[in-house]
């Protein structure tokens, strides 16, 4: 609902397996049911480890779930929040964080990126207890729809040892992080500017050495959806970043009255 306080249909599937062939339904995942907090936006990703193929899922509960590609059956999950951490439906104290952008799967780790900004890495499917690879919080700005949306690896990774992130930035185009700090008194009205920011991270082996950004004072964001979007290489080897239509779901052509002029 409008209040983010309950899911309409939470036996709804949240995850389904689809013959590419036929077009039929093999499995369905329920996944974070009603425990969804704000929307969903993670796509699976499919791993092979150790000769079975698993589907990885990152939820809009938080949780980053595993799946048996065949089957549908759960294998296992991982809660990237606090065991603390309550959902407060509203604007600066959203304390529990969705898995927006998709895990990745690389040399038999998996790193998975919240919504906030902190990047885990497990050393293996069977790792418990993962890793921060980074803690981009305090750049990261994680109301509404926005927070670190994507991230991709090099495709010659490890050798090549980068991982792209694309996130909006708590600040408007040369001003410092953080401003707002996650809350936004008035997201709706346009006033609280940010930026995006599109960054290569180093990895030292699980944690991230330095960052550079690639794109950074030249994406303005002014309302708290349709921003920034996904991270990925295509087939040419060229690194493709999307982002929507700057507006949200009340603005789509600049109607409203005093907002901000970035």
């Amino acid at each position: 609902n409008e209040g983010h306080t309950r899911v309409a249909s939470p036996r709804a599937p949240s995850l389904i397996a689809v013959d590419k062939r036929s077009g039929e339904v093999v499995w369905r995942a329920i996944g974070p049911g009603e425990q969804v907090l704000h929307g969903q936006w993670s796509s699976p990703v499919a791993a092979n480890v150790n000769g079975r193929l698993q589907v990885l899922f990152g939820g809009g509960d938080g949780w980053l779930r595993a799946y048996d590609a065949a089957s549908g059956h759960e294998v296992w999950r991982f809660d990237g929040n606090p065991k603390d951490a309550r959902w407060l439906p509203r604007p600066g104290v959203l304390s529990r964080g969705a898995i927006m952008a998709s895990p990745v799967f690389a040399d038999g780790r998996v790193f998975v990126a919240e919504q906030s900004g902190r990047i885990k890495v497990f050393d293996s499917l069977d790792d418990p207890t993962p890793t921060v690879f980074a803690d981009l919080s305090t750049e990261v700005f994680g109301e509404i729809d926005r927070g670190l949306l994507g991230m991709a690896l090099d495709p010659g990774f490890p050798a090549q040892p980068y991982v792209y992130v694309l996130y909006t930035r708590d600040a408007a185009i040369g001003e410092s992080a953080p401003k707002w700090h996650d809350d936004c008194p008035d997201h709706t009205k346009g006033r609280c500017v940010v930026s995006g920011r599109l960054s290569r991270l180093t990895a030292g082996g699980n944690q991230m050495t330095a960052e550079r950004p690639l794109i950074n004072a030249a994406w303005c964001q002014q309302f708290g959806s349709h921003s920034i979007g996904d991270v990925r290489f295509g087939p040419d080897g060229a690194l493709y970043a999307t982002g929507g239509d700057g507006a949200m779901w009340s603005v789509d052509y600049g109607q409203l009255d005093g907002a901000a002029n970035p």
